[in-house]
This record gives structure tokens, C-alpha cells and sequence, in this order.
């Protein structure tokens, strides 16, 4: 009587079935709708956290990894939704129309027939097939999280050695731009001189080469810089002709005392909190209950489902029943036994991979770790060498100015200075990347990228 109560009749019901259809549907409609993300501002000059906030919102690769996320935990739900009962109205119509001839004539019966019920279904107990589904489901939500998270440390990494080549290759082009001034006033100073008659007319040539040289090396700098712009923008996900604004702050030098840090503590550090080691080890769970599942199904299988339906029309009544099904796979060409030694295999492959990245992480960390000390030291004597280097210049020119040296030595110390310049330049935002792959190596990169979180 309570069910009779509560289903509407058979004619509402079909005359309110597209509402229904259309609410069930409604949220994976509002989903695919969902309005798209505003432009990034590129208008203002942007610093590295802004930069990584716009990639970490922009950026495909990251919508892609939550997507999956999104389905994995679906199918957790889909798991779940085995322990509850399946729910289910029914509305069915039916018309019969039938002719038959006789010898009075032909005579034609019309039947039309409207019937609904309401079925409840329960799965009671499948040997754990159930539990195995729902914990195969867990451990891959768990690995998709972790996934996403190991996407965004790349995203990460990507952006900010991206911005650290836009800064570098600027700073390359100051170097050939000042570098070039001096080449100028170096040609100046030789043409003056030539026309007083102090100095021979080659050197005149050889001044000219050499500043259309430095010209040259100038040209390729400033490409370098719009190259890495290109790049940065690419990495930041977005596509626009829009010039990126960076915002002018100066990149500081590394520290001259070594790091306290040892490579080993950062190896340790990398070892626990790793998101794709930690994605590893939630697909080995999943495939050891994949395991679980295949030599359940190669053995006695005992399902139980009970279940009662509820008719309202044409004829009000019930009835309820409990299924109990046993299955032994007797004989099936070994396809269940072949199926436990494949999931078997995929366990230990999955298992092999974890030592195999295990192996990467440890490499990935010690180059990274090496690489930071070596441009720090690089650093420091590199600024010296540019010191000493301008120091030699300052010199060659008076000499030459004076009468007591040639072109040649202003030339030579200028190239010097420059590739001293260069290289103090490089070492800096060689530590800064450097850096910045030990954070990405160590699985740190999120926590320091701060003002970053998307």
C-alpha cells in the first residue's frame, strides 16, 4: 500500500518521463557547458609566481589530468554503487492489433494494455569480486591524484625554467648591446686616430670587421630573447601574438658558501614525496587487486542477489526473491588460469617500474644537486674573471690611446670581457634552473612556488 501510495499512475508518469530523463541528464549537461576561463592579464609585467598561477590555470596538459581524475573517481562511485540497492520504475505500453477471417466475415481485435511496477535489486555477496572492484577503484583515483599533482610539478618546472631563459637571454642581449658600444667607440677612436696620422690606416679595417662581428652576435641575441618568449608563453599554455611583460626585478646571485644541504637528504626528501613514486605505488595496489579479482574469477564463484518488485497496474501485487548462483570454471581452454598469470605479470611489471623510477629519481636529484654547486662556484669566479676582464680592457684602451698599443689588443681584451660577461651571466641562471630542477626532483617545487597555486 505505502508503494501504491507513493508511484504516481501509469498515464503521469509516461506524460512526465522526458521531464525526468531531462533532470537525470541535466548535470552532465551543465558540465560540458561549463563557461570557458577568462584571458590571462598580460597587460601588467608579470613576476615567476604570476606566470605560474596563469599556467597552472591555463595550461592543457593540467585539464587533461584532471579530467582523468574526474573519471577515475567516477569509477569509484561506480564501484561503490554495488554495496547499495539498484532502484528502478518501470512503464511499459503496449498496443496488439490481430485480423482473422471467417465465414461469417473478418473480424479485428484491438488490445491496448498500460503496466507499471517498481523492481529493487541487491547484490548480497559475490566472494569478494565486490571488494576488489572498490579497492582497484580506490588505488586508481589514488594514482590519478597523484598523477595530477606530478603534472603540476612539471608545469612548474617548465614555467620557471622558461621565465629564467626569457631573464638570461635579456641579460645576453645587454652584454652584446654594451659589448657593441664599445666596439663603436673602440671604431671612433681609430678612425680619429687615422685621420691625425698616429695610427696606421688597417687598423681601421680591422676595427670595422670587427664591430659589423659584434653587430652580428648582437642580431642573434635579440632573437634568442623573442625565441624564449615564444617559449615561455607556450609553457605558460596560453596562444596569443601578445608580447609577455616581465616584471623588472633583479635575479640574485647565487650565495658564495656552499649549501648545507646534502645530496643525500635531498635524495631522501625526493623518496617520500615524489608524486609519481607515490602514483607508482597506488598502480601496484591496483594491480595486485586486479590479481585479487582474476583468481577469484578462476575458482568457485558463489553470487547471491535477492530482489522484489511492486506492480501498480493493471494488477496491484508483489513479489520477492533470493538468487543464489555457484560457478567453477570446468573447462574454458585455460582462459581464467591465463588470465591470473597475465594479471600476475602486470603486478610485477608495475612493481619492476617503481625500482626502474626509483633509479630515475635518484639520478634526477644527484645531476640536479651537482649541477646547482657547480654553477654557484661557477658564479663566483666568473665574476671575477669579469672584474679582471674589464680591469684589462680599461687598460688595453689607454695604452692604445696613448700610442703605446695596437688595435689588436684593444680587440682581443674586449672579446674577453664579453665572454667573461657572458659567463657570469650564465652561471646565474644556470644556478637559478639548476635550482629549480632539485625543487621539481625533490617533489618541493609546488610549496615553492609560491602565489603559484591554481
Amino acid at each position: 500500500m505505502v508503494y501504491r501510495h507513493l508511484c504516481l499512475p501509469s498515464r503521469r508518469l509516461v506524460a512526465l518521463a522526458p521531464a525526468i530523463l531531462a533532470t537525470a541528464t541535466a548535470p552532465a549537461w551543465a558540465m560540458s557547458q561549463q563557461p570557458p576561463q577568462a584571458r590571462p592579464d598580460l597587460s601588467k609585467p608579470l613576476n615567476l609566481s604570476q606566470c605560474i598561477s596563469i599556467a597552472l590555470k591555463s595550461q592543457p596538459s593540467l585539464a587533461i589530468a584532471r579530467s582523468r581524475q574526474d573519471s577515475s573517481e567516477a569509477r569509484v562511485t561506480s564501484a561503490l554503487s554495488a554495496y547499495f540497492p539498484q532502484v528502478g520504475p518501470k512503464v511499459q505500453y503496449s498496443f496488439d492489433r490481430s485480423r482473422s477471417e471467417t465465414d461469417g466475415g473478418s473480424m479485428t481485435v484491438r488490445s491496448e494494455t498500460t503496466a507499471s511496477s517498481l523492481t529493487v535489486r541487491q547484490l548480497v555477496y559475490d566472494t569478494g569480486r565486490r571488494e576488489a572492484n572498490v579497492a582497484a577503484a580506490k588505488a586508481g583515483a589514488l594514482a590519478s591524484r597523484y598523477a595530477l599533482a606530478d603534472t603540476r610539478l612539471g608545469v612548474i618546472l617548465d614555467v620557471t625554467s622558461s621565465y629564467y631563459e626569457v631573464l638570461r637571454s635579456r641579460e645576453l642581449v645587454r652584454v652584446q648591446v654594451t659589448n657593441a658600444e664599445r666596439a663603436r667607440t673602440t671604431l671612433e677612436s681609430v678612425r680619429a686616430a687615422v685621420e691625425a696620422q698616429t695610427v696606421r690606416k688597417i687598423d681601421t679595417l680591422q676595427a670595422d670587421a670587427d664591430y659589423a662581428n659584434v653587430m652580428v652576435q648582437v642580431s642573434i641575441a635579440k632573437n634568442n630573447a623573442r625565441l624564449a618568449e615564444i617559449t615561455l608563453r607556450k609553457a605558460m599554455g596560453i596562444s596569443t601574438p601578445v608580447a609577455i611583460v616581465l616584471a623588472e626585478t633583479p635575479t640574485p646571485a647565487p650565495s658564495a658558501e656552499p649549501d648545507p644541504r646534502t645530496g643525500a637528504s635531498y635524495l631522501e626528501a625526493a623518496m617520500s614525496h615524489r608524486p609519481d613514486l607515490k602514483e607508482l605505488d597506488a598502480g601496484i595496489e591496483s594491480s595486485r587487486q586486479s590479481t585479487r579479482l582474476a583468481r577469484i574469477d578462476s575458482g568457485v564463484v558463489l553470487e547471491a542477489n535477492a530482489s522484489a518488485s511492486y506492480w501498480l497496474n493493471p494488477d496491484a501485487g508483489d513479489s520477492q526473491s533470493v538468487v543464489a548462483a555457484v560457478t567453477y570454471p570446468l573447462f574454458d581452454a585455460g582462459l581464467a588460469r591465463s588470465q591470473v598469470r597475465a594479471a600476475a605479470a602486470a603486478e610485477e611489471q608495475a612493481r619492476q617500474q617503481m625500482e626502474i623510477q626509483k633509479q630515475a629519481v635518484q639520478l634526477e636529484v644527484e645531476q640536479a644537486y651537482l649541477l646547482k654547486e657547480e654553477a654557484r662556484a661557477r658564479s663566483v669566479a666568473a665574476e671575477a674573471a669579469a672584474a679582471s676582464a674589464k680591469a684589462n680592457f680599461d687598460a688595453a684602451s689607454e695604452s692604445y690611446t696613448s700610442g703605446a698599443g695596437t688595435v689588436v689588443d684593444v680587440i682581443t681584451a674586449r672579446s674577453q670581457l664579453v665572454t667573461a660577461e657572458t659567463n657570469a651571466v650564465q652561471a646565474i641562471y644556470d644556478y637559478h634552473v639548476a635550482e629549480a630542477r632539485l625543487a621539481r626532483a625533490t617533489g618541493a617545487a609546488d610549496q615553492a612556488a609560491a602565489g603559484g597555486k591554481g
